[in-house]
């Protein structure tokens, strides 16, 4: 059995939660989503449990059937914003390519 990840990253919108989602989904296993200091986790791949945090706090994902280093630590270095959509369809890739390998 694979360990489980904790990744953290900053959602700032409704749009930015529904691509957050939409990559969340492409993921192969369990993984939730809680805010940081708070004992509240919900499904990262339901749009209305994501919602449902509060957003103006830092988000902990858990991914609990793991992920490859190299992914940890591309999806890490991404943060999610208006500015920048190409970072989305990075995450997709990174996912993409977990689940292959």
């Amino acid at each position: 059995m694979a360990k489980s990840t904790d990744i953290k990253v900053k959602l700032s919108s409704v749009d930015e939660v529904k691509q957050f989602v939409d990559v969340m989904r492409g993921y192969h296993g369990d993984v939730d989503i809680s805010a940081t200091n708070k004992n509240y986790m919900v499904d990262a791949k339901s749009i209305l449990g994501v919602i449902s945090l509060d957003l103006r706090d830092e988000l902990t994902v858990k991914f609990y059937d793991g992920i490859s280093d190299s992914t940890s630590s591309r999806i890490r270095q991404l943060t999610f914003n208006k500015r920048n959509i190409r970072q989305t369809e990075a995450i997709r890739a990174v996912v993409k390519k977990d689940i292959r390998s």
